[in-house]
C-alpha cells in the first residue's frame, strides 16, 4: 500500500467518525422529541441540550477509545457491529451514572428513558449505515469474481482489517497463526491453522496462490 493510499484510508475513517457523531446527535434529538413532542419548541430544545450535554461527550470519548470507525465500512463484519454495540452500551452506562448523580443533586429534568431510547436508536442508525453501505457496495460489485485464493497470516485487529480489505476481490481460505491457543478455532468464519497445516492443506497442493502478512496494525 502506497503512502497516498494509506493516508487516504485514514481520511476515510475520520469521515466515518464524523458521520457516526452526526448520527449520534440525530439520535439524541429524535429520542428527546419522542418523549416531549407534546411540549413547546423551546422546552424541547432545552431538553435536547440537557441530554446532549450528557450523551455526546461520552460518545466522543468512547468512539475515540474503541474506534469502531477504523474498520472498512463497505466490508463490515460481525466484529465491527459488536464493537459498535459495546461503544453504545458504555455510553449508556456512563450516562445513566451521570444522570443518577444529577438526580441526587435535585436535577430531575434528565430522563433515564431518553438515555435508553438513545442507546437503541443510535445503535440502529450506526449499524444500518454500515449494512446499507456494504449492501450497496455488494450490488455494484456483484459481477466481480475473486482473483486469487489467499491465506492471511495473523489473527487480531490487523488480520481483521486485512480480511475486510481482501475479501471483496480475493477468496480468503483460512487464517494462519503460530499461537496454539488460537489454532483450531475460527476467525471471521474462517479456520485458524498452524503454518504446517496450511502448507499441507493449501500451499503444497497449490490451492492458495498467496499468503498475506499484515505489515502494521491499522486499528
Amino acid at each position: 500500500m502506497s503512502v497516498f493510499q494509506l493516508k487516504s484510508a485514514y481520511y476515510h475513517r475520520w469521515v466515518v467518525f464524523l458521520l457516526d457523531l452526526c448520527l449520534c446527535a440525530i439520535s439524541v434529538v429524535l429520542s428527546t422529541v419522542l418523549f416531549h413532542y407534546h411540549e413547546s419548541l423551546d422546552f424541547i430544545l432545552n431538553r435536547i441540550n440537557l441530554h446532549a450535554a450528557v450523551i455526546l461527550p461520552s460518545t466522543v470519548v468512547f468512539h475515540l477509545l474503541i474506534r469502531p470507525h477504523m474498520g472498512i465500512i463497505r466490508q463490515t463484519a460481525l466484529y465491527d457491529l459488536v464493537k459498535l454495540l459495546v461503544v453504545r452500551f458504555l455510553v449508556l452506562l456512563l450516562s445513566v451514572i451521570w444522570v443518577y448523580e444529577l438526580h441526587n443533586q435535585g436535577k430531575t429534568d434528565y430522563l433515564y428513558s431518553i438515555l435508553v431510547m438513545d442507546f437503541l436508536l443510535s445503535a440502529l442508525l450506526l449499524i444500518s449505515l454500515r449494512l446499507v453501505v456494504k449492501w450497496l457496495f455488494a450490488i455494484f460489485n456483484q459481477n466481480a469474481t475473486p482473483q486469487s485464493s489467499v491465506l492471511i497470516y495473523g489473527v487480531g485487529a490487523s488480520g481483521n482489517l486485512t480480511y475486510n480489505a481482501l475479501q471483496a476481490k480475493y477468496k480468503v481460505l483460512a487464517f494462519v497463526d503460530d499461537d496454539r491457543s488460537k489454532q483450531g478455532k475460527r476467525f471471521q468464519g474462517k479456520r485458524i491453522l498452524s503454518l504446517e497445516q496450511a502448507k499441507k492443506e493449501f500451499i503444497e497442493p497449490g490451492k492458495a496462490s498467496l499468503m498475506v502478512w499484515p505489515s502494521m496494525d491499522w486499528a
